[in-house]
């Protein structure tokens, strides 16, 4: 609704027109309902966009909190990198997220190591600042597995 409301005011702003235009936007089970609607029960655009966002309410996707970000952790084993995407998708998921929170719960979310460390002895002013540490790490950790699998491959140090 919202998007169509922002193409139309691009073009026109009788609401009357919108009204008429709104079906060609709908495909499949929104344009059932719509088709189902009693003549004449629709005396506004304003009425149409209530009755049309009441109907598809559950459809809205959930929006999160930064409560979201205390049920993320660190597996063992979980490689930095894959934690972090899942992290950064959450993060970015939440409005308004404060850098304070996602750092707090960042550092809470990941297992001690080397990491975890350096975050706490260098606190990071903002969340860019973090990200470029973190994309450091990322590539040491992946350094340090090619090494290992390199070693693997050829049957050890040599």
């Amino acid at each position: 609704m919202n998007v169509y409301k922002t193409q139309m005011n691009l073009y026109i702003t009788d609401k009357a027109i919108w009204c008429k235009v709104f079906p060609t936007y709908l495909k499949e089970g929104m344009l059932s309902w719509f088709t189902q609607l009693s003549p004449n029960s629709v005396e506004s655009f304003k009425t149409f966009s209530t009755k049309f966002s009441t109907q598809y309410a559950t459809s809205r996707p959930h929006r999160m909190s930064s409560i979201a970000l205390l049920n993320i952790r660190q597996k063992k084993g979980e490689p930095l990198r894959a934690f972090m995407e899942s992290f950064r998708k959450i993060s970015q998921s939440i409005k308004n997220l404060m850098p304070e929170i996602a750092m707090h719960n960042l550092i809470s979310a990941l297992r001690p190591g080397q990491f975890t460390d350096s975050l706490i002895k260098k606190s990071t002013k903002n969340l860019d600042e973090f990200w470029n540490q973190e994309t450091k790490f990322k590539q040491i950790e992946e350094l340090r597995d090619f090494h290992k699998n390199a070693r693997a491959k050829s049957g050890g140090d040599k």
